[in-house]
């Protein structure tokens, strides 16, 4: 839980995504998905960390499972997308249920293999 809060106390300061794990910090400021394809991309194993980001949905929640994140703290989730983490032993800290209304976000809830759910974000 350390870990998720530093990250949020640098999420409130104007980063859009944080990862943490034990004082080593790494921050995104790029807007929407970006930052989490580009820790995707880096093959970086951050396994270990906790994050923090604003919003969670569920191509978010896929885009966190598939990096492996075990712990988020975050200010709005769909119900579908807490489900999700938390059927994959994800520990979520958030402040309030958001609703959307999206074909992919509806596409995804059908889907269970982290790697299908990916190639199909990857894709939009």
């Amino acid at each position: 839980m350390d870990d998720c809060l530093a990250a949020k106390k640098i999420l409130d300061s104007g980063a859009t995504c944080v990862l943490c794990y034990k004082g080593m910090v790494i921050k995104n400021d790029k807007e929407g998905l970006t930052p989490l394809f580009e820790f995707i991309d880096s093959k970086f194993d951050f396994t270990m960390f906790s994050s923090a980001i604003k919003r969670v949905d569920m191509i978010v929640a896929f885009l966190y499972l598939k990096l492996s994140i075990k712990n988020i703290i975050c200010y709005e989730i769909t119900k579908s997308a807490l489900e999700l983490l938390e059927n994959n032993e994800v520990k979520v800290h958030y402040k309030d249920f958001i609703e959307i209304d999206s074909r992919l976000e509806e596409e995804l809830k059908d889907i269970n293999d982290i790697d299908s759910a990916y190639q199909i974000i990857r894709s939009i």
